[in-house]
This record gives C-alpha cells, structure tokens and sequence, in this order.
C-alpha cells in the first residue's frame, strides 16, 4: 500500500476504481469502491492533498497538515494498533500491518464472496489458505442462515 501512486484511482462519479500495483506477491490487483461513505471520505481526502505535489497516495500528515512526506512501510504498519488503542481493544499491540488482509478477506467474505473471488483478491492459490484469512463473524453467519431460512 505504501508504494501506491495517486494515478493509481480512479475517481468515477458513483464509484472509485483502485490498482494495487505492487503486491507482496507481484501480482497487480483491482477493486472497486461503491459505498458512498467511503466515496466521501476519499473525495474529501484527495481535497486536503491539493497544491501539494507528491505522485505518492499516501502522504503524512504534520500538526494537522498534509505533508509531501510519503508514509513508508513501518508507519503504514503502525495503524491498525493505533486504531485499536483508539477503539480500546483488548490486546492492541497484537494488531499489525497484516489485519488490513485479513479484515479486507473477512469483509469480502460476509459480503458474498465465493472462495475464487477470495483467493483473486488476496492472491491465494489454495483455499485452505484464503479460507484461514477470514475471521469468524455474527453478521456473516446471520446472511447465510438469512439466506435458507
């Protein structure tokens, strides 16, 4: 995530088109945002980069100001325990840089997702693999019995 370039979105009036270029595995991936929340928040974020100029995606921000300073890969790794100090989360040290998979593989499976969109996504070869990338949750047992009741 830390090498994306700002080229690397695409800002559609209903929907944001995103490439992760380089990937730990060296495969390219795409994705598509439709939520309009999550449209807004990025809207509003490439609004506060204006007038800088940094082909980076993700820059820094300094006493409230966005920076030219691009993140790297140990700040970008930082966030999910900073997010779960916020959220007082028990165990908040034990949150890395490797939750943003494995909540992108949960999220993706509640949504619907069969097991080869999974492993398209995360780059998984073996669903055994992909399949322990997914955390158990309420809401996506409750879509499934939902869907047979």
């Amino acid at each position: 995530m830390f090498k994306m370039k700002f080229s690397d979105i695409s800002i559609l009036e209903n929907k944001i088109s995103v490439v992760i270029p380089d990937s730990k595995t060296r495969i390219q991936r795409a994705f598509v945002i439709t939520d309009v929340e999550w449209i807004d928040i990025i809207k509003q974020y490439i609004n506060l980069r204006n007038g800088i100029e940094s082909d980076r995606l993700f820059l820094q921000i300094r006493h409230g100001k966005i920076t030219k300073q691009p993140f790297g890969h140990n700040s970008l790794a930082q966030f999910p325990k900073k997010i779960a100090n916020y959220l007082e989360l028990n165990d908040s040290a034990t949150f890395t840089g490797h939750c943003f998979r494995r909540t992108a593989a949960t999220l993706l499976s509640n949504s619907g997702a069969d097991i080869l969109q999974l492993k398209r996504l995360g780059g998984w070869k073996s669903n055994a693999v992909a399949e322990g990338y997914v955390e158990t949750s309420i809401s996506g047992q409750t879509k499934i019995a939902s869907r047979y009741a």
